[in-house]
């Protein structure tokens, strides 16, 4: 019972001292700053560097590769999007009406969400299969069991960097081009 409670009083504390820290100060650092891409690449690479590998295989270090590369896949799409059109005032013509999204609305907004998926799954599929076919070739592997194991982490970080850049990055800016 004590754990918990100071587990909750930690966590409290920090939320108290961290969030409005994270809230503006580092969010305008991030989407400002001209260095902010090379941070988003080598923090993420240091991190599944360091991570400690048990002795056995297990699918943890993957797991946690993919969240990480696709999230900095993601947060370089939205520098991007920030370099290039600046944020929009979330505050302006505030208070907005809450409207019920009417039928034309709703099936541009799953149209939106296929056309998302339908490229999406694509460039998932092109970029493993590239990082599978290149990789062992550049480094002369061929051994299959050597192949998988050497192709597993720089896999996760190419496909899944762009597949969070095409989500945040492309796939927005198609809209923008066809108007959508």
């Amino acid at each position: 019972m004590q754990d918990l409670l100071a587990g909750v009083a930690f966590a409290v504390v920090l939320l108290v001292t961290v969030l409005p820290l994270l809230d503006t100060a580092v969010d305008r650092w991030v989407f400002t700053s001209p260095n902010t891409p090379i941070f988003i690449i080598v923090v993420p690479l240091a991190l599944i560097i360091l991570y400690p590998s048990p002795p056995r295989y297990t699918q943890t270090k993957k797991d946690t590769a993919t969240i990480l590369f696709g999230t900095c896949g993601a947060m370089l799409g939205s520098w991007l999007r920030f370099y290039m059109y600046g944020f929009p005032d979330p505050y302006l013509g505030a208070p907005f009406l809450v409207r019920i999204p009417g039928q034309k609305k709703i099936i541009q907004m799953l149209c939106k969400f296929v056309f998302g998926i339908t490229v999406i799954v694509p460039t998932r599929a092109v970029m493993k299969s590239t990082v599978h076919t290149v990789l062992p070739w550049l480094l002369s592997e061929t051994d299959p069991k050597k192949k998988k194991a050497l192709c597993e982490l720089p896999h996760c970080f190419f496909t899944y960097t762009v597949v969070g850049f095409t989500a945040m990055f492309l796939i927005p800016q198609t809209f923008i081009y066809f108007e959508v």
